[in-house]
């Protein structure tokens, strides 16, 4: 599609660099740090010029992976993808490349029984290691607009054009017959992301903790003044445990929601895991702990059976790993929430969270 992009690199003891000009209106940087494990690839593209492209960005290997690969499902668990398969009906393959296409939050991943290629995003793409052996692609931006080029006829009546405004949609009857009657203004979308490319063994899982590195960044903050420096507000957490939201829940009270990185058989820090409330909350005294749902209500606390058109369904009690005292006990892929009401130590020197 292109001719051969111009390359300019930059050496250094830190972190070696190739920045790819494709075009005008697409660029890639390529960058390697010294002692890191993965390959930050930055893409900026657009706005895509007339007729429209799909832009993707492809990796190529030896793995024989024979049409299989896995993506994450929300940031949790690794769902298998097979080449032209679905496990729970019989698929009858007309589209190749799109019918092979998973969504893919934070992670793709290919691999065989000696080597395993990991492909983490900072947001969420359409993408697959199914299309062709060996290689993993993921869709960064896509245009398709200009004279003549029509809607689809698949349900979104309007060509692909996303832009920096558009007009209002007028009410109009349906259904429309043609596509819809509003007008785009101003230059194409420019979309700007981050890839780290890890490859490794397939007992390597070490990725996990960098899909959440990469696609939840923490915020960084400063304090009005620094002349009494402020400790962490909260304690250390076992290699295993991520902090998934912390949030007012009104009443004084706190909503804390925490999860496990890893899932079953995911390497040697996929097992059980405890911690003690006491230990992250330095700063404050934890008077009260109940166990809720993800939702932050009541967990069910009876089972409850009702009868559908074909067949009869059953829903609670929640089974939950019972508290002992302010220990709580994750296994893997286990993600809980709890209400807590926190009061804050004096002189203790820790920031202090204040939810009302």
């Amino acid at each position: 599609m292109f001719a051969k992009a111009s390359i300019s690199v930059v050496k250094t003891a830190v972190v070696s660099e190739v920045l790819q000009t494709f075009a005008p209106w697409l660029t890639q940087r390529v960058r390697l740090s010294a002692n890191s494990k993965n390959l930050e690839l930055t893409h900026t593209v657009g706005p895509i010029p007339a007729p429209g492209k799909d832009v993707i960005s492809r990796f190529r290997s030896t793995i024989a992976n024979n049409g299989v690969s896995y993506t994450d499902s929300n940031g949790r668990e690794m769902q298998r993808r097979q080449r032209d398969f679905r496990p729970t009906w019989d698929l009858k393959q007309t589209e190749e490349v799109a019918g092979n296409y998973f969504p893919v939050n934070t992670a793709l991943l290919i691999k065989d029984a000696t080597s395993q290629m990991v492909l983490l995003t900072d947001s969420s793409h359409g993408g697959s290691g199914s299309v062709r052996d060996g290689e993993m692609e993921v869709m960064v931006h896509r245009r398709i607009f200009g004279v003549g080029v029509l809607d689809d006829w698949r349900g979104v009546m309007e060509v692909l054009d996303e832009t920096e405004s558009i007009d209002a949609y007028p009410d109009v009857p349906w259904p429309l017959g043609e596509v819809w009657p509003v007008k785009h203004r101003g230059r194409g979308l420019v979309t700007r992301g981050t890839h780290w490319l890890a490859v490794g063994s397939p007992q390597d899982y070490s990725w996990r903790a960098g899909a959440n590195s990469l696609y939840a960044k923490p915020l960084v903050y400063f304090p009005d003044s620094l002349s009494s420096p402020l400790q962490q507000f909260l304690g250390e957490l076992p290699p295993q445990i991520e902090l998934l939201s912390l949030e007012p829940a009104g009443n004084g009270k706190t909503l804390l929601r925490l999860g496990h990185y890893y899932g079953v058989d995911e390497g040697p820090l996929a097992v059980p895991t405890t911690l003690n409330l006491d230990t992250i909350f330095p700063g404050h005294s934890l008077e009260e702990l109940e166990e809720v749902s993800l939702l932050g209500t009541p967990l069910k606390g009876e089972r409850y059976s009702w009868r559908g058109s074909s067949r009869s369904y059953t829903s609670g009690p929640s089974q939950k790993s019972a508290i002992q005292g302010h220990q709580l006990t994750f296994a893997p892929m286990d993600m809980r929430a709890f209400l807590l009401k926190l009061v804050p130590k004096e002189n203790t020197g820790h920031t202090r969270a204040v939810f009302v």
